[in-house]
């Protein structure tokens, strides 16, 4: 009971929905009490990070990711780029005929990525 009133604030400040009969669940052991707890608590805290860690909710990609992230991720992807080796000129590449419908649908994800 001591240590379900020191943290009956927190949770309650994260909006994590308990009640009496899921601390009773959790107390008598039962299968999944303390898990769905937990995942409450995951969500709390997630849906709160924004204001505890001072970045407006606004300021989120479509992906819920933080632009600084995406960006970094970007960077890290367009360095990679530059480090494939260029085609070795003056040879003529093998086509192999039963990969053409790959290399095309390959060639339509990257635009579409690329427009992204």
């Amino acid at each position: 009971m001591a240590n379900f009133t020191q943290v009956e604030r927190v949770l309650r400040d994260i909006k994590v929905k308990f009640d009496g009969k899921l601390i009773h669940q959790i107390m008598n052991e039962e299968r999944g009490a303390a898990l769905r707890l937990l995942y409450q608590l995951k969500l709390g805290i997630e849906k709160n990070a924004d204001i505890i860690g001072g970045v407006d909710a606004n300021k989120r990609t479509m992906t819920n990711l933080k632009p600084d992230l995406v960006t970094k991720k970007f960077e890290e992807t367009e360095q990679l780029k530059s480090t494939v080796l260029p085609p070795i000129t003056g040879a003529k590449p093998t086509i192999d005929k039963s990969m053409i419908p790959f290399e095309h649908r390959k060639a339509l994800l990257e635009k579409k990525a690329l427009e992204d």
